[in-house]
């Protein structure tokens, strides 16, 4: 994954767009900082600002919680504030508006034991809790020559709450929060947003369905960030200077560092100078300000 966003970053190098953007996880600025500094630095001897946004989908028009962060190389001012965000759709309210199709969404075989029990889970429950508490065995797990207990269900598998957005859709099977039946593939990709028009192939019990709705950006999330790009480049407002800002959509807070590119000399290069830069506002060296 580094190797694949180095040459994505290339692009940015190559062609110089207004704007530039790579999508990750919320752990990649922390345990991937030094890579996060060094595009940074790049970023700034070059001539963009960069500003990462955390985010959580649900905020941005998906009916599902996903925290994310982008890093966002810009030429021109892009506003990423508060302002701009949605209001929160219910997984009750999603899944109403659209008729499951097919059969159930199962990723593992072992998922269909749980049907006959499905009336006995409470909304928001972890299947594997809820077997463990009522369902094993005596003597314990049988262990498979692969390390897996035999039998006993992942630990990602959820029953949704009856109020508020799903959980995240990560790949595992999910039981519909008031009728007593997993969901099916069509109905998790409402969930990430996806259109009913969109069809995922692959697999025969849709685990590899599962699979692909979980590795892709929810279709909201990259129209919502879409649109903020489209707006910045219309207006064509050009940063002042190069600097760094870091935009937390989930507690509605940002910190700036607004760091020199200093010349080069015996100690301090510009990438040292825009690195310290960098973790230095993460650090939030400054006080942070509301959105």
């Amino acid at each position: 994954r580094v190797s694949c966003t180095r040459e994505h970053f290339e692009v940015l190098m190559a062609l110089r767009p207004k704007v530039w953007m790579w999508e990750s996880v919320t752990q990649a600025p922390t345990k991937g900082r030094e890579l996060v500094d060094e595009l940074t630095a790049k970023c700034l001897e070059n001539g963009y600002s960069v500003t990462e946004v955390f985010h959580d989908a649900k905020d941005l028009g998906t009916p599902q919680t996903r925290k994310r962060w982008f890093m966002v190389a810009h030429r021109v001012e892009v506003d990423f504030s508060t302002e701009h965000l949605v209001p929160e759709t219910s997984a009750v309210d999603a899944l109403a508006k659209i008729k499951p199709v097919g059969p159930p969404a199962y990723d593992s075989g072992s998922n269909k034991d749980f049907d006959e029990h499905l009336h006995l889970i409470p909304a928001g429950a972890r299947l594997r809790n809820w077997q463990e508490n009522n369902l094993a065995p005596e003597g314990g797990w049988e262990i498979k020559s692969n390390g897996h207990a035999k039998g006993r269900v992942g630990f990602g598998h959820v029953r949704l709450k009856a109020e508020g957005p799903a959980t995240a859709t990560v790949g595992y099977s999910m039981v519909h929060p008031v009728e007593h039946r997993f969901l099916t593939v069509n109905e998790v990709q409402a969930l990430a947003g996806f259109p009913q028009s969109y069809k995922f192939i692959g697999g025969s019990n849709g685990a590899k369905q599962l699979d692909y709705i979980a590795r892709g950006v929810c279709p909201p999330v990259g129209e919502w960030f879409a649109r903020r790009v489209a707006a910045a480049i219309e207006a064509n407002v050009a940063i002042a200077e190069p600097s760094i800002k870091i935009v937390d959509l989930i507690t509605k807070k940002e910190r700036v560092k607004m760091p020199k590119v200093s010349q080069p000399t015996e100690r301090t290069t510009p990438a040292k100078t825009a690195a310290v830069g960098s973790r230095n506002a993460m650090k939030g060296d400054r006080k942070s300000t509301r959105l």
